[in-house]
């Protein structure tokens, strides 16, 4: 669980450093998924709603050559979907290689940015044109 709640208007990001070991080919299998408690239980289980995410060696994600680190990210845009607003976040890091495979992340950072709404826009744009009218008066 991440502890976040999702906003509305807000995105949300998932960034993580994946790191690739010398031994292993297989270690690009992994994925950062983003998830909301759609059933409100504090767990990951049948029933939450997938939001997001970003695969290893199957997507367009950067792996890392081996012994090195690569940043990766994924994002979740709440203003595309107000379904779960009010749900907790649920943020898995996932490794869906073989048993021989291994993940390895590092400096995962979960980052919220609200987007201002039209309307909060629509007001800032009318007091900029009052006040500009307001100047070629005096």
């Amino acid at each position: 669980m991440s502890g976040s709640t999702i906003l509305p208007d807000t995105v949300f990001t998932l960034s993580a450093a994946l790191g690739n070991s010398l031994a292993s080919t297989l270690d690009g299998d992994w994925s950062l998924q983003l998830w909301a408690d759609a059933n409100n239980n504090n767990q990951m289980d049948v029933g939450d709603s997938f939001l997001a995410q970003q695969f290893g060696s199957n997507g367009t994600a950067t792996n890392a050559a081996g012994g090195e680190w690569a940043l990766n990210s994924v994002s979740f845009d709440s203003g595309l979907n107000s379904s779960y607003n009010g749900m907790q976040l649920i943020v898995f890091l996932n490794n869906y290689g073989t048993a021989s495979s291994q993940s390895y992340y590092d400096s995962v950072l979960l980052e919220s940015v609200p987007e201002p709404s039209r309307l909060l826009l629509a007001c800032a744009a009318l007091q900029l044109v009052v006040l500009r009218r307001r100047r070629e008066r005096a």
